[in-house]
């Protein structure tokens, strides 16, 4: 949950979400590849064609160049003409505006003037202050506004979106008919790269017998200001950042801008941000998974999962802003949940860690494993031997009572455990109220592949569930000693009136070789008091009457031996498996199956009446295939 209100948080805070926005769309950006605009060419205004026309930086441009540019450009076959260049004062020559305004009339309708929508203050009042194009040459072009929206950091990299009045761009689009039906909602712009629009200086656009015939054909011409050094220095006043210059550190000029900002309407390939709806449900899933996830590792899995978060969401950010031109705030997730989560696991284990540190005489190793209520660890003792230790803790019980019954059920088997061989010896039982937890030592189980020579940092305990896994299915005569054995076990717990009530090849572990019943954690009075025996067990395993009953053990051991022997799920029981063939092994697990089938009836009326029985008959088969075997030699 706070991991999933961090998102929330670095999304509204102000001064923190723009930042993050920022940067996620500059990284984004940063990562398209360059895409030339073959639509689109700019006549510059540049340095050189100040020096070579005789204008001045500091003053505006001799209008009658610009009529003289127009008809050029006009009678190349320049598609429309777009002026970024402000004429909203009249020229102190009325007949210079004479001629701009004739060469915009016989240009019919291609060309587009800009306005500009500035901010003003009057005493404590202020606004928005519109200056178009003088009247004359309004009446003779269209225009739009050129100032486009710049964030807390003066970049640019949204579309303009004023409310009555057209922007540059849309009204250029407007005019070629290439205009939305709608105002794009959440118009990000969408940076074609480095040198993506051909440039040509003003000075040799005025010159067009040196220039290819067909240059300006079919184009959409924009005319603006670009780099020149002034009295200010070498920044013209027309030039911003971009979501490129973070990473470049160069400026892009207004009317490269304004040219994106028309080809994005123009292909409709404009970028998108998610409504903060469902930015929110975005970074929500995010909290909720990383969140949750990492707490579940140990701190380098941890790091390996941050880092292969952050990779996924990276990438799955990238590809959705190449495929569909849509971007939301990634960095939020990579740079704050991430992170923030991984330091909460590692923070989480080493409390746990601490917590547990708190056993006597033994030093926790490793976690080995975990549970509902609580984890199993690798420990050393004073004197180098290897116990498991399984930790429960009070905050995992919804109530305190049955916590309490589950410590006084540890302290009644604890002693029966060390006095038959095929119950995992409990060694030792202990509580801690003050950080809530009781815990037992016991036996370790032998690694799956070292046996009883242990060595912590590639410990696996070797459990008859990883055996099958490993193995597939046991010979008959494995499967019957082994079901004698924890038959022998049920048998000895149903003596004493307890029961174990999760039996399955999960919990039955080897030590020295013997298997062994564990998880002894769940172990609980036979018949006990209505209501308040705890729910568990696994499905698959648990007898059709319920839990509770001795006869559920029964059931659950039969279902554990058909496993064992047919190398099948139980829930596909009662099939046999389908490579089984004629032979003295096939015969032997046909009547290992009868034995099975007893044990596994869904009447507890027609099942085994004890554990004792089932023992007694694998005993049986076990005599009867000793037999058959000597007779076979």
């Amino acid at each position: 949950m706070l991991c999933a209100l961090l998102g929330l948080a670095a999304g509204v805070v102000p001064g923190l979400s723009e930042w993050f926005k920022a940067f996620s769309f500059d990284a984004l950006s940063a990562a398209r590849h360059a895409d030339p605009v073959s639509e689109v060419m700019i006549v510059a205004l540049d340095e050189e064609s100040y020096s070579r026309l005789g204008q001045s930086p500091e003053h505006l441009w001799d209008r009658t160049l610009h009529a003289r540019l127009l008809d050029t450009l006009i009678e190349r076959g320049a598609r429309a003409v777009v002026f970024d260049v402000f004429f909203a004062e009249p020229w102190s020559d009325s007949q210079v505006d004479e001629l701009l305004a004739q060469a915009l009339e016989r240009a019919k309708g291609k060309v587009v003037l800009a306005a500009s929508q500035r901010t003003f203050e009057a005493g404590e009042a202020g606004g928005l202050r519109l200056l178009q194009p003088t009247a004359r040459l309004a009446a003779a072009a269209p225009w739009g506004v050129a100032e486009l929206p710049q964030d807390t950091d003066g970049a640019i990299r949204r579309q303009a979106s004023f409310p009555e009045r057209a922007s540059l761009g849309w009204k250029t689009a407007e005019l070629l008919g290439a205009a939305p039906a709608e105002p794009p909602r959440w118009p990000w712009l969408n940076y074609y790269g480095p040198g993506a629009f051909r440039q040509i200086s003003y000075w040799q656009a005025m010159q067009p017998e040196t220039l290819a015939p067909e240059i300006f054909s079919n184009k959409v011409v924009f005319v603006g200001r670009t780099r020149v050094i002034t009295t200010r220095g070498g920044n013209s006043g027309d030039e911003y950042r971009t979501p490129l210059t973070r990473w470049t550190g160069q400026l892009a000029s207004g009317v490269e801008i304004q040219a994106t900002a028309f080809v994005n309407l123009w292909r409709r390939d404009w970028l998108r941000e998610p409504p903060p709806v469902a930015e929110s449900g975005l970074f929500i899933v995010f909290g909720v998974a990383f969140g949750f996830g990492l707490a579940l590792l140990r701190p380098v899995p941890a790091l390996a999962g941050a880092a292969a978060g952050v990779v996924v969401v990276g990438l799955g950010s990238l590809a959705l802003f190449w495929t569909q031109r849509l971007w939301f705030p990634w960095v939020i997730t990579v740079a704050a949940q991430i992170p923030f989560a991984l330091v909460w696991s590692v923070l989480g284990f080493v409390l746990r860690a601490a917590q547990a540190k708190d056993i006597p005489d033994h030093t926790l190793l490793r976690c080995v494993g975990r549970g509902g209520y609580g984890e199993v660890w690798l420990a050393r003792d004073a004197i180098g031997g290897f116990h498991a230790v399984k930790i429960v803790y009070r905050k995992n019980f919804p109530r305190g009572e049955p916590f309490e019954r589950e410590f006084r059920g540890m302290q009644t088997f604890a002693p029966l455990s060390r006095l038959h061989p095929g119950l995992v010896h409990i060694l030792h039982v202990g509580r801690n109220d003050l950080r809530g937890c009781f815990y037992y030592i016991m036996e370790a189980a032998d690694d799956e592949v070292s046996g009883a020579a242990i060595k912590p940092e590639r410990y696996a305990p070797r459990t008859l569930a990883r055996e099958l896994d490993r193995r597939g299915r046991l010979p008959v005569g494995e499967c019957v000693h082994l079901g004698a054995s924890l038959a022998s076990a049920v048998d000895y717990l149903h003596q004493h009136q307890l029961i174990h009530r999760d039996v399955k090849p999960a919990n039955i572990i080897f030590v020295n070789g013997q298997p062994k019943l564990a998880d002894v954690g769940l172990v609980t009075t036979l018949g006990g008091e209505a209501g308040k025996t705890t729910q568990v067990g696994t499905v698959g395993y648990v007898a059709p009457e319920g839990l509770g009953t001795a006869a559920g053990d029964v059931y659950a051991l039969g279902k554990t031996l058909y496993e064992a022997a047919t190398g099948c799920e139980c829930v596909r029981f009662p099939d046999l498996p389908s490579d089984l063939n004629a032979g003295r092994e096939a015969d032997a697990l046909l009547q290992l199956h009868e034995i099975v089938l007893t044990a596994c009836e869904s009447d507890p009326a027609d099942r085994y009446p004890s554990a004792a029985a089932v023992r007694e008959a694998l005993l049986e088969l076990e005599r009867n295939l000793a037999t058959s075997t000597a007779r076979t030699a």
